[in-house]
C-alpha cells in the first residue's frame, strides 16, 4: 500500500491564493484520495460577485497553487472543475504520488503579494513582462501596455466606486482598523495596506461606522482624492497587465485565474510590485452576462461595457477577446511583512472526512 498523502502543504498554499478583499471564499475537504474545494457563500456576498466572476478567478488561483505546491513535494494534483453550486464543492483535486517536480514559480507561493504603494518605475518593454507570455494557455491571453494608455478606462472604474455606494459598503466590511480583530479573524485587509492618504483613511474609518457619510464624502471631494491617488499610482508604474479570454465559458474564467496567478507570482519574484485593478472587468462581465445586481446602477455597468471595444484596440486584442483581470505593476521596494494580509488557520478550513 502506498504511503498516505498529507494534504496540508497543498491547502496551506491554496490559502495564500488572492481573493477579493482577502475574503478567502473556500474551504477544503480531504477523504484520503480527493481534496474538494468547497465554496463558502457567506464569504462571497460582495455585490461585485453576484455572477461569481471573482470567485471563479480565485478558484483558478487556488487550483494553480494546489498544482504547484503538490509538484514540489512529489504529489500530483489532478484538478477537475465541478458545477459551481453555492455551498458545494467547485473543484476536486485527486492526489497521487509522483516524482518531485519543482516549477520555477513555486517560490511565488510565498513571495506573491499585493502592493498598493507607488512603484519605482520600469517600462512596458522590460523582459520580465515579455516572460509573462509563456503563461498563456488555450483561450487565455496576456497583454500589457503603458499606464497612460489606459488612464481613461481606469479613471472610469475608479469613479464607479462613488457611483455605486453598495460596492464601497461591501468592500469596507473587510477593512480592519482594529489590529487585534485582524489577527483574531485572520481575514480581510488592514487599513494600513490600502495605501490611503490620511484624509481618505480617516474618511474610510468614519464611513465604516456611518455608511450614510459616503454621499457627503462624494460631495466633499472624495472622488478628487481617489482620482489623484490613482494618477500617482499610475505615474509610478511600468505597465497595466491584462488577462483576456476568447470566450465567456465559466471554465475559461477559471483558467484565466490560473494564468493570472502565474503572471502575478512571476512579477513579484522579479522584484516588481503588483496591485489588481479589476473593478472595470468585473463590472463589464456582469453587465455582459446579465448578472449585474440591482444594487449597482445599470448605467455604471453599461458605461464600463461600452468602453471595452476601445480597450481592445489599445491592448491589440482580437474582436472576441474580453478583459477579465487587470493589474498594475512596476519595480518595487520590498513590502513590510506586517502589511501582508493574514490567512485563516488550517484547522478552520481543512476538514478531514472519513478516509477511503
Amino acid at each position: 500500500m502506498p504511503p498516505s498523502i498529507d494534504p496540508t502543504p497543498l491547502v496551506a498554499a491554496a490559502l495564500r491564493a488572492p481573493s477579493g478583499d482577502n475574503c478567502q471564499p473556500f474551504r477544503y475537504r480531504w477523504d484520503g484520495v480527493h481534496l474538494d474545494v468547497v465554496h463558502i457563500p457567506a464569504r462571497t456576498g460582495h455585490v461585485l460577485d453576484s455572477g461569481h466572476h471573482a470567485s471563479r478567478l480565485t478558484l483558478g488561483m487556488v487550483a494553480e497553487s494546489l498544482v504547484l505546491a503538490g509538484r514540489a513535494v512529489g504529489v500530483h494534483a489532478d484538478v477537475a472543475l465541478l458545477p459551481a453550486v453555492p455551498g458545494g464543492a467547485w473543484l476536486r483535486a485527486t492526489l497521487s504520488r509522483t516524482d518531485v517536480q519543482r516549477d520555477a514559480l513555486v517560490d511565488g507561493l510565498i513571495a506573491r503579494h499585493t502592493d498598493r504603494r507607488c512603484f519605482t518605475g520600469g517600462a512596458p518593454t522590460d523582459a520580465l513582462l515579455a516572460g509573462c507570455k509563456q503563461d498563456e494557455r488555450e483561450g487565455v491571453r496576456v497583454c500589457w501596455t503603458s499606464p497612460h494608455a489606459l488612464k481613461g478606462w481606469l479613471s472610469a472604474a475608479d469613479a464607479a466606486l462613488w457611483r455605486a455606494p453598495r460596492v464601497a459598503q461591501d468592500a469596507l466590511a473587510w477593512v480592519r482598523f482594529d489590529e487585534q480583530a485582524l489577527n483574531r479573524r485572520r481575514d480581510g485587509v488592514s487599513w494600513r495596506n490600502l495605501g490611503l492618504p490620511p484624509p481618505l483613511a480617516a474618511g474610510v474609518a468614519v464611513y465604516q461606522r456611518l455608511p450614510w457619510t459616503l454621499r457627503a464624502g462624494a460631495l466633499l471631494g472624495g472622488p478628487a482624492l481617489t482620482g489623484a491617488m490613482l494618477r500617482r499610482q499610475l505615474a509610478s508604474s511600468a505597465a497595466i497587465v491584462t488577462i483576456s479570454t476568447s470566450n465567456d465559458h465559466p471554465n475559461t474564467l477559471v483558467a484565466a485565474g490560473r494564468v493570472a496567478w502565474r503572471v502575478w507570482a512571476r512579477l513579484n519574484l522579479g522584484g516588481w510590485g503588483v496591485q489588481p485593478m479589476s473593478m472595470g472587468p468585473i463590472l463589464s462581465m456582469a453587465t455582459r452576462d446579465g448578472t449585474l445586481p440591482s444594487a449597482i446602477p445599470i448605467r455604471v455597468g453599461r458605461d464600463m461595457l461600452s468602453r471595452v471595444p476601445a480597450l481592445r484596440s489599445k491592448l491589440d486584442l482580437e474582436a472576441g477577446d474580453f478583459p477579465v483581470f487587470m493589474l498594475r505593476t512596476g519595480r518595487s521596494e520590498p513590502l513590510d511583512e506586517r502589511l501582508r494580509p493574514p490567512r485563516r488557520p488550517l484547522q478552520d478550513v481543512l476538514e478531514w472526512a472519513a478516509t477511503r
